[in-house]
């Protein structure tokens, strides 16, 4: 088969408070934490309850969770960190004074030894070999000379909205935190030029942060709620119930790996830019994956272009050996060929949004060091899907000067999901299918006979 990639706190009773916030976020901790799957620039706004609505009076908020890696910095020191923006209400700068600030410290949890195993070893090899791991064998090693470590932080601000935040936003106090907390890192990055830290995202405290509040008229720390961390869960949802695969699906997948089908580079790339976005929400990396793909997704398209009119392989050889500028793939080969708006100038069309959102993006990431946020990503990977579309679109409408290109982009099901698979492209898959080789190779590569060249 033919297939293509494409601020208030005198406390209640304790209970009181403990059962009515219980009762609050039973509802919406869930909707919560997939809010704060990001920290942009400009907080987002959270349609959620306030978590800490029924504290009456001053309050200091906490945040309390486990990051995925260690800061090296020692346990007994804390720090304090006080961004420049003063309190809005002055009834909070007469409590806590003019600026709002951001306690931080730190916990190195020790555990004797390392794993031996995985907690679900047993599970697997039950599966696989119908083999049950004997009672009584150690989990850990070497419990006397090796140890495994967690890092552990809590993050303390006040409760009061500081110029410049969102007042609309109910997870201010865990912006700012998250905000100064990289602020933190970066400090002690610079201080000790350890290039093996880096700054964090709400997913690295997954699967949880624990809220809580101290109160100021009694000094009283308060259990407020677990704010669930799970970024990895609609993705797993998604993959354990999307349909399978048949074996033909599968063969034709190798045989488009083993002779470096087109538009492969492009799949891989995209899917590493979504895993930085999912499983660490690195905005910057996932933005260079996203050029990185449109860049392989450009020039596989050129090099398509040039199968369908009839290049040899030595042709297209020679014609990438000096590969052009990707400014000029852009604004002239492929319009050349494919016609349709290709001006990036024109921020109201799929390449004018590209050049913006992802492609000078990615540009001052590379070269001026530019810190986007996931707001940016979404933007980049948004600009980048509707680039793919355009083009598809563009080929659709060329699809008799170019059939091959359109069947190795989209393939019979992509074609058919859009309604493009019109006889005549059936037809061409059909005699695809049957050529001695792969259909998406130079004439002369895959044993076809010469066809004359269009262009």
């Amino acid at each position: 088969m033919a297939r293509g990639l494409i601020s208030r706190c005198l406390p209640m009773g304790a209970a009181g408070l403990r059962s009515r916030c219980a009762r609050r976020f039973a509802r919406t901790r869930a909707r919560f934490a997939s809010k704060l799957a990001g920290v942009p620039t400009d907080p987002v706004e959270i349609e959620t309850d306030d978590v800490f609505e029924d504290l009456i009076g001053p309050y200091v908020a906490t945040f309390t969770g486990s990051i995925p890696f260690l800061l090296g910095v020692p346990d007994h020191l804390g720090h304090t960190i006080s961004p420049h923006q003063p309190f809005v209400d002055p009834g909070a700068t007469d409590v806590f004074g003019l600026h709002p600030s951001v306690n931080i410290r730190v916990f190195t949890h020790k555990t004797p030894g390392i794993p031996m195993r995985s907690p679900r070893a047993a599970a697997a090899l039950k599966r696989f070999y119908n083999y049950d791991l004997p009672s009584g064998l150690p989990d850990r090693f070497a419990d006397d000379k090796l140890a495994d470590y967690e890092q552990w932080v809590t993050l303390e601000t006040q409760g009061a909205i500081a110029a410049g935040e969102n007042p609309k936003d109910k997870a201010y106090t865990f912006h700012r935190c998250l905000r100064v907390f990289n602020v933190f890192i970066e400090a002690v990055m610079v201080a000790t030029q350890d290039f093996r830290l880096r700054t964090v995202v709400a997913q690295d405290f997954k699967p949880a942060v624990t809220v809580g509040a101290i109160t100021l008229s009694d000094k009283r720390w308060h259990h407020l709620t677990d704010m669930m961390m799970f970024p990895d869960f609609p993705y797993k949802q998604t993959m354990v119930s999307k349909p399978p695969f048949s074996e033909a699906e599968f063969r034709d997948g190798l045989s488009r790996v083993q002779n470096n089908a087109p538009f492969l580079r492009t799949l891989f790339w995209r899917g590493r830019a979504d895993d930085a976005l999912r499983r660490t929400g690195d905005a910057a990396s996932a933005i260079v994956g996203l050029q990185t793909a449109t860049e392989a997704f450009l020039f596989d398209t050129y090099r398509m272009l040039l199968v369908d009119e009839g290049y040899s392989k030595r042709e297209i050889e020679d014609e990438l050996t000096t590969e052009p500028a990707f400014a000029t793939l852009v604004k002239t080969l492929l319009k050349d060929k494919l016609g349709g708006t290709w001006d990036p100038t024109l921020p109201a069309t799929p390449v004018g949004q590209y050049w913006e959102k992802l492609y000078q993006v990615r540009n001052d990431i590379v070269h001026r060091g530019f810190e986007p946020h996931l707001g940016h990503a979404e933007q980049a990977r948004d600009a980048y899907a509707a680039l793919v579309d355009f083009v598809a679109e563009r080929i659709r409408n060329k699809n008799r000067t170019y059939p091959r290109t359109l069947l190795a982009l989209l393939g019979e099901q992509g074609l058919r999901d859009r309604g493009w698979l019109s006889n005549r492209m059936k037809k061409i898959a059909a005699d695809a299918n049957s050529e001695p080789g792969p259909y998406f190779q130079p004439w002369d590569e895959a044993g076809r006979p010469a066809s004359g060249r269009t262009r």
